[in-house]
């Protein structure tokens, strides 16, 4: 059970990166707009760059969701009844 907790917890943290990362790409958008080098090339590469930090830490949140179930489904018979919805930790 205390593996099923630790692995929960390391979901919290992908999803609080994953939301600081999105608060980030959209700050360093409003920086680059507020300073008139939005269509700058070298906007454009940490504009990417963003958006793949963040399609990581979103893999991480669905795979580690992913791992609970399974660990909880070959432990106790059934899903994890607190992961019913995508979003939950």
């Amino acid at each position: 059970m205390q593996f099923i907790n630790f692995l929960r917890v390391l979901r919290g943290f992908a999803g609080l990166c994953l939301v600081l990362a999105a608060v980030a790409i959209v700050v360093q958008l409003l920086n680059n707009f507020w300073h008139f080098d939005f269509l700058m090339p070298s906007t454009a590469a940490i504009t990417m760059l963003a958006f793949m930090h963040i399609a990581f830490w979103l893999w991480a949140f669905i795979g580690l969701r992913r791992i609970i179930h399974s660990v909880h489904e070959q432990t106790f018979g059934h899903p994890h009844p607190r992961l019913r919805k995508p979003w939950h930790l």
